[in-house]
């Protein structure tokens, strides 16, 4: 931007305050002033001549340098032909629009208009009359509502000998100007039109004639007849104006056209239209597909997603089978275009002048596509029902392409294209960037060429294998000769949207078309990282249904309440399932099969799912995410062996799935979470970098039960340290201590007491201020058990007994049971066996009470070592055995590791050594694949002591 203000005058000085305009139009910031003397001077050792001078700066440019300048030179030394051929395009189109440049852009705009209108006047006068209606039409594409220079081209046209053409000239500019406008065609252009109409003879004054042929000038401000400069709408384009469609005789102007002229006009012999876009010369792959779509077909549908090659294939077959359509081939691209202004362009195509509403185009086009069959190609259509109107009857091949899956159209021939595969894509690169980049000649020979394999193959998987992703990546590459292969592959791996600009516009495309109510919150699927992600999920982008179950009337109907259960759980499911359906047929999502429980599963592309992570984050999408996963935890955890230390919030999580939904996703607890581990974990820290106040914290609480029942360590000290961090900014003490005491186990189960000590006593000391003796108490247990495993019994007493009487206090049995047995493994340790049944026998009483299985097979360990020491081998086999039972009944592996270890203990005893190392070869194994080291190494050592053989 800076640099283009600069040349548009170069020579003079442009001041500062101008640049900054350009550069920060709605918001400069303060270092406005600065930043752009910093540009000055990267940008100096690339330009070289920028000066600056008084409060502006300027850029020197040697003569002939610079083609707007060397443009108006020429254009003033009167060499039109030399000036035009120098233009190309709107100047600066690839930049955004900016206000500064508006005065100077249109004086540019002014030159070229006189310039072309000098050398039509040029062409014309020679008698090359063809060659002057090419250069008008091409002024008409970009001033389609100029009607002096609609007029030029019927009489450039008709001087050509092309009466027919210069009609359907005025046809269609009449239509234009009423159907958009609302306005006839003024006096010039109609007395044109009558004078063609009657060779000149027949127009009843022969001045009109001659007034007709004459060129009027197209330099000034000139419109479609009205009086005045037209409205423009931001490009050189003008905007509709705000007028109903009125008789000019009503608006005050001149006599409207006779009402008699037909408005549809086939010119006659029209050529077959031929309009297949070129051939891709170097198309690679898809040999299967073209083999499958060789026989035409009625009607052939090609879906996929953006940048896939839909179009390129859908060329290459269309190029194919277009010996056999003599009639012609129409290529029409749909867009965001209506079927109507469709059937237009495909009657114009055809040599009609298109009349009626929809239907009687359509009709027209099917009457005209029955008497000639052409290959019609339809590309990136929008749905089904943009495409119906425009489909012929028999004889015509109709070859469609669309971002969705279209699926209504009867008899279609359906083709859904993925990814190119790995070695048809590293073709395709190397096609457009050569083989001096895949097959380097330099010496080592092999070491270059792996090294440029290896770095293609990172290329095209960067670029997805996607065709215009890849094409994209060699252009880039080309672009810049002093780049390699690695240093490519390097760049889309740091920023690939950054350097596929293509594949961002078409992203960008592609996620406009979608609803608004999903476009805005659908940036946050590609937060939680690139797994493959649950379909209930998709239901937290849609805002709440708000149709749960509020009841005025105090007398519940428990039958209508259970059908109303069973409507909410189905219209989740629809909800999602449809916004998966609209996602995947619009190729922004992936069916992923399905996870270990049968339920469906998608995954972002990754393209995609890198664009979606530019675009704004929806903060109540968030939210209902984070809530959606923590109300899911909740409900696994609750189905869990244990739970009896866990910590919660007060707060229920403000999103969730219905009950019986949430039932029926968890009912395999730990199969759930061992499916939804990794999600679940960068979903905390979503939570931590944007959710709401709590969020991350409570789902880190809510994991400990599964990553302590699965010895998942690192898992639960990643989760519960990045929840620390975020209460600690927001705060929240609480939050802080829960994390604390998390980190205080992991700590405790790492042997590294120091640290679990520190981290027990900062949790204890935080849940004293703000008063919760419950997690008081839990904190103290912790630090029980660091004094016992220190070796420290009457410090490990006195911390147990302490929270024994906070757990009587609060009339919580089940933390009680936990406290009697924790002292009684305490003085089992110390060898006081009288104290330790005591406290174990409390312990095994209240679990048996409390109908807790877990804390049952918990004491049963415990007392069976308490037989064993007293050499009662036939009870502590009991109870270790019914330790196991109750283990693999709740499917707690780990804790059932352990009743083996004791078990293979007592079989060595009364010498049974097989069934003792078997016992321990198998806990072994389940320690090490919980990644338990302290009992695998403990199982080890056991196995070593049993005699060999």
């Amino acid at each position: 931007m800076l640099l283009a203000s600069l040349l548009l005058d170069a020579g003079h000085v442009v001041p500062a305050d101008r640049l900054v305009e350009a550069l920060w139009p709605d918001c400069p910031p303060r270092s406005a002033h600065a930043n752009i003397r910093t540009y000055v001077s990267s940008l100096r050792p690339v330009i070289g001549a920028i000066r600056a001078e008084g409060s502006g700066y300027a850029i020197d440019v040697p003569d002939g340098a610079l083609d707007l300048q060397v443009f108006e030179d020429l254009a003033a030394l009167g060499e039109p032909e030399a000036a035009l051929a120098l233009w190309r395009g709107t100047p600066l189109a690839d930049l955004p629009e900016c206000a500064v440049w508006s005065r100077r852009l249109d004086h540019l705009q002014a030159v070229r208009l006189r310039v072309a209108d000098e050398v039509i006047t040029r062409l014309m006068g020679a008698g090359r009359h063809g060659e002057a209606a090419a250069e008008v039409r091409v002024l008409i594409g970009e001033h389609p509502y100029r009607e002096d220079l609609w007029r030029r081209l019927m009489v450039a046209l008709h001087a050509a000998g092309r009466k027919a053409e210069a009609l359907r000239a005025f046809h269609e500019v009449r239509e234009q100007l009423v159907g958009e406008l609302g306005v006839e065609p003024g006096a010039e252009l109609r007395r044109c039109y009558q004078a063609i109409v009657g060779e000149e003879s027949r127009s009843g004054d022969a001045g009109d004639a001659e007034r007709a042929a004459r060129p009027l000038p197209i330099t000034g401000a000139t419109d479609s007849g009205i009086g005045g400069p037209r409205p423009t709408t931001g490009s050189n384009r003008p905007g509709p104006l705000p007028v109903p469609l009125v008789s000019r005789e009503r608006a005050g102007l001149a006599p409207a056209f006779p009402e008699r002229a037909p408005l549809s006009l086939p010119a006659p012999a029209w050529p077959a239209p031929r309009q297949l876009p070129p051939d891709i010369a170097d198309f690679v792959g898809r040999a299967a597909e073209l083999e499958a779509l060789a026989p035409p077909h009625p009607l052939t549908v090609v879906s996929g997603p953006p940048g896939v090659g839909k179009s390129a294939l859908a060329v290459r077959l269309a190029h194919r089978l277009k010996h056999a359509f003599p009639g012609g081939q129409v290529h029409l691209t749909l867009g965001e275009k209506e079927p109507e202004d469709l059937l237009a362009q495909a009657l114009r195509a055809l040599g009609l002048i298109p009349a009626g509403d929809l239907h009687e185009r359509a009709a027209l086009l099917r009457s005209q596509l029955a008497e000639r069959p052409v290959l019609l190609l339809l590309d990136d259509a929008r749905d089904a029902a943009q495409v119906e109107p425009l489909l012929p009857g028999n004889g015509t091949v109709v070859i469609v392409t669309s971002r969705q899956r279209i699926t209504t159209l009867p008899g279609a021939r359906l083709l859904h294209l993925g990814p190119l595969p790995e070695p048809d894509a590293v073709e395709l690169l190397g096609r457009i960037v050569g083989d001096e980049y895949l097959h380097p000649s330099d010496t080592p020979p092999h070491a270059e060429a792996a090294r440029a394999e290896t770095a293609a193959r990172a290329v095209v998987a960067a670029c997805g294998r996607l065709p215009l992703a890849i094409r994209d990546a060699g252009a880039r590459l080309l672009a810049r000769p002093g780049w390699t292969l690695e240093m490519l592959a390097q760049r889309l791996d740091d920023h690939p949207l950054t350097e596929l600009r293509q594949v961002r516009a078409v992203l960008g495309q592609t996620y406009r078309r979608l609803p608004e109510e999903i476009a805005r919150p659908f940036a946050t699927l590609s937060l939680l990282g690139d797994r493959p992600l649950p379909g209930w999920l998709l239901a937290t982008l849609l805002a709440p249904d708000h149709r749960s179950d509020q009841r005025s009337d105090q007398r519940v109907d428990h039958r209508e309440v259970h059908r109303e259960v069973h409507r909410e759980v189905h219209r989740e499911d629809h909800r999602a399932d449809h916004l998966a359906d609209l996602l995947v047929d619009a190729g922004l999502l992936d069916p992923a099969g399905a996870d270990p429980l049968g339920h469906p599963r998608y995954r972002l592309p990754d393209l995609v799912r890198r664009h979606a992570a530019t675009l704004p984050p929806d903060r109540l999408t968030i939210a209902r995410v984070i809530s959606g996963w923590t109300a899911a935890t909740q409900s696994a955890t609750a189905r869990l062996p244990t739970t009896v230390f866990t910590l919660t919030p007060a707060a229920t999580p403000a999103w969730r799935l219905p009950g019986a939904m949430l039932g029926r996703l968890t009912a395999d607890p730990v199969a759930w979470f061992e499916a939804e581990r990794e999600t679940l974990a960068e979903t905390v820290r979503l939570a931590a970098a944007a959710g709401p106040p709590g969020s991350a914290w409570a789902l880190a609480a809510a994991l400990v039960p599964y990553y302590d029942l699965r010895c998942h360590l690192r898992c639960w000290h990643d989760s519960h340290a990045v929840a620390l961090d975020a209460a600690r900014a927001a705060g929240d003490l609480y939050g802080e201590a829960a994390m604390l005491r998390g980190l205080g186990q992991v700590s405790l189960y790492q042997d590294r007491y120091d640290e679990a000590e520190g981290r027990f006593a900062e949790a204890r000391r935080i849940f004293q201020e703000v008063g919760d003796r419950r997690a008081e108490a839990i904190s103290i247990c912790g630090l029980g058990a660091v004094s016992q495993f220190r070796g420290r019994p009457a410090l490990a007493l006195g911390h147990f007994g302490s929270a024994l009487g906070m757990f009587l206090s609060l009339g919580d049995l089940g933390a009680e049971a936990y406290a009697r047995q924790a002292i009684g493994r305490v003085w089992l340790g110390s060898g006081d066996l009288d104290q330790a049944s005591a406290w174990l026998g409390q312990a095994m009483r209240l679990a048996r009470e409390l109908g807790d299985p877990h804390r049952e097979g918990c004491v049963s360990i415990q007392a069976g070592r308490l037989h064993e020491l007293r050499a009662e081998p036939d009870q502590a086999m009991t109870l270790q055995s019914r330790a196991l039972d109750l283990f693999d009944g709740l499917g707690d592996r780990h804790c059932g590791a352990y009743a083996l270890q004791g078990l293979a203990g007592l079989h060595a005893a009364r010498g049974e050594w097989a069934v003792a190392s078997a016992r321990l070869e198998r806990a072994r194994a389940i320690f090490k694949e919980l990644g338990d080291r302290s009992g695998a190494a403990a199982s080890t050592e056991l196995l070593g002591r049993l005699p060999r053989g």
